[in-house]
């Protein structure tokens, strides 16, 4: 699950608030130890933030579901992978129609 929320710890804390209130209405669970928190920028209280609710610093650019994460403007070239892998799938779907 990707969330977005403004530097702030109000806004950390409902997030916290919210997944919790996930988990016990779900019973799905966050594992604690794979969250992590990705700044677009640094405002100089990254610690505070992070200590809030106790969170590890991820650092980007990553990949999430397979789509490139940054703060940056990715580039064509950033998507390659991800093309290639759509591409893969249509021509397997075309094969598979060809097929029958």
């Amino acid at each position: 699950m990707l969330l977005f929320s403004k530097g702030s710890v109000v806004s950390l804390k409902e997030i916290d608030t919210l997944l919790e209130a996930l988990a016990m209405n779900t019973g799905l669970r966050i594992n604690k130890e794979k969250r992590k928190v990705f700044f677009s920028n640094d405002k100089g209280h990254k610690e505070e933030l992070k200590a809030a609710i106790g969170v590890y610093e991820g650092k980007l650019p990553i990949k999430y579901l397979g789509i490139p994460l940054s703060v940056n403007y990715l580039k064509a070239r950033n998507y390659t992978s991800l093309i290639d892998k759509c591409r893969g799938r249509i021509e397997d779907w075309c094969e598979t129609i060809l097929l029958w």
